[in-house]
């Protein structure tokens, strides 16, 4: 049985998947902005993981709290560390 943290995993990439196919048909399909986070802004645990240069692993921790997709989790890392 899948726990939580892997459940929250998969849900996150189901929904960064459903944003990907929206923007690539045509017309592309806007979706709101995910419900629960705002993807811009940064815990203190991505925070963290950037300060140790850890950049890959900060987007994927991202990606995984906020439901943002694989570009603008990036987007959002980059902003903060550079």
């Amino acid at each position: 049985m899948a726990d939580e943290r892997e459940i929250e995993e998969r849900l996150a990439w189901v929904e960064a998947s459903v944003r990907r196919i929206a923007g690539s048909v045509s017309p592309p399909v806007t979706l709101p902005p995910h419900p629960y986070a705002d993807t811009a802004e940064l815990s203190d645990a991505v925070k963290q993981l950037i300060s140790a240069g850890q950049t890959i692993q900060a987007i994927q921790v991202h990606r995984q709290e906020t439901g943002a997709g694989l570009a603008e989790a990036k987007s959002a890392i980059e902003s903060f560390s550079g």
